[in-house]
């Protein structure tokens, strides 16, 4: 989270809060990529949740808000090298810097291997 709000601060953006349900659901999405042997926003078949569909069921209702997600993997828990990695897909770091997001929750997951999987669940409500 340190890296994230850094990198806000230096666009003029104020800090994204931690948010204990956003870290859950992200938690339980790096895990399951891990231990399910994919790599996607979208589970594989049976469910094939999105971002959207993941946070809406921890919820238990439909949020009325924006919600986004952002996933990494490498082969060691390098945080600076997977923060660059952000930085460097369009699509990553728009998220990072949507001034509509307010609230952050970060999942990782290691394996013993040494494989990382992390995924960053964003909103834009309370």
């Amino acid at each position: 989270m340190r890296l994230i709000n850094e990198e806000r601060a230096e666009h003029g953006l104020p800090a994204l809060l931690p948010d204990s349900l956003l870290t859950q659901v992200a938690r339980q999405h790096s895990a399951d990529m891990a231990k399910s042997h994919y790599f996607s926003h979208i589970e594989p078949p049976p469910t094939k949740r999105n971002p959207l569909d993941r946070f809406a069921l921890a919820l238990g209702r439909q949020p009325g808000y924006v919600v986004g997600e952002n996933i990494a993997r490498a082969n060691q828990p390098l945080m600076g090298l997977i923060h660059a990695q952000m930085l460097d897909s369009p699509e990553h770091k728009a998220n990072l810097l949507d001034a509509e997001y307010t609230r952050v929750g970060v999942g990782i997951y290691s394996l013993e291997d040494g494989r990382v999987w992390l995924t960053q669940m964003f909103s834009g409500g309370t």
